[in-house]
């Protein structure tokens, strides 16, 4: 399933494909001649969640912006939002020649462009919300600091999170309610990075730990942005390019290869559902 980076990714080629290059990605510039969705087709209303009827509720709105918060991309009209979850396979691409199977939404633009959702497991799923309140809208509502918010997410924050946690840390790294974003790709490279067993209790991490925990979060999601995240099976970003940053992971899926640092085999764990992989002597 797409993570911060990948999604991050995806809505940042939303921003160029609807605005162009010099346009930035945030909603400094709503006085600018933004494009209007002329129209939008439904495909196939039978996502994760059925596609509702109020999608059709900005139809002639103007896009005001379009960011990610969490796993979401949130594109904001003056008529209300879309919220879009990619799922495990969704993707956008822009309309240049004829649909193909599994494409499932279309929103059409005053400026001659479309852009296509396309998803062949449909896990994914578009909603629509008047209001953008995290504080009452159902998929927001409940999310954590965003892990490259220093603001929010930093090591005091993590340290009240994790006191006394029974939880396996690499768990409370993937609870989206402690912190957003982070999957299990990334939560296994963040862990190796910090030298911190995936399997040990938050309440077992310590000061030093935490500031390392912190700190690799920030770097490694970077890096994975940079290089437009992780492709692992099908991940494209809305212009059709897949993520390079599998190249630079260090244990995840890397079971039985030597580790990076010591040459000790990667091991593979089975945690709350979850394949993880670390390395025993580096990681403690």
């Amino acid at each position: 399933m797409p993570e911060l980076p990948e999604v991050e990714t995806v809505t940042r080629g939303l921003c160029h494909l609807v605005y162009g290059e010099d346009r930035k990605n945030d909603s400094s510039n709503q006085g600018e001649n933004l494009p209007t969705i002329r129209n939008i087709e439904v495909r196939n209303y039978n996502l994760r969640i059925p596609v509702p009827q109020s999608v059709f509720s900005v139809v002639g709105a103007q896009i005001l912006n379009i960011h990610r918060r969490a796993k979401f991309i949130l594109i904001e009209t003056s008529q209300g939002s879309l919220i879009n979850h990619l799922g495990m396979t969704g993707k956008w691409r822009l309309k240049m020649g004829p649909e193909i199977k599994h494409d499932h939404l279309l929103l059409h633009l005053d400026n001659n462009i479309s852009l296509i959702y396309n998803d062949v497991r449909r896990f994914g799923f578009i909603d629509y919300a008047k209001e953008l309140s995290e504080l009452q809208n159902p998929w927001l509502r409940h999310l954590g600091p965003e892990p490259l918010d220093s603001h929010e997410f930093n090591a005091h924050y993590l340290q009240k999170i994790c006191h006394k946690k029974t939880s396996a840390i690499k768990t409370l790294l993937m609870n989206q309610k402690v912190v957003v974003g982070i999957g299990n790709i990334y939560a296994s490279e963040i862990l190796f990075r910090s030298g911190i067993s995936p399997l040990r209790h938050g309440g077992q991490i310590k000061k030093d730990e935490i500031k390392k925990l912190v700190l690799a979060s920030r770097s490694i999601l970077k890096a994975a942005i940079k290089k437009g995240g992780t492709t692992i099976r099908d991940f494209k970003s809305a212009e059709g390019e897949g993520g390079y940053f599998a190249t630079k992971l260090k244990v995840y899926g890397r079971v039985g290869l030597p580790c990076p640092v010591c040459a000790q085999p990667i091991c593979k764990v089975v945690l709350v559902g979850r394949s993880t992989f670390y390395c025993k002597n580096c990681q403690k």
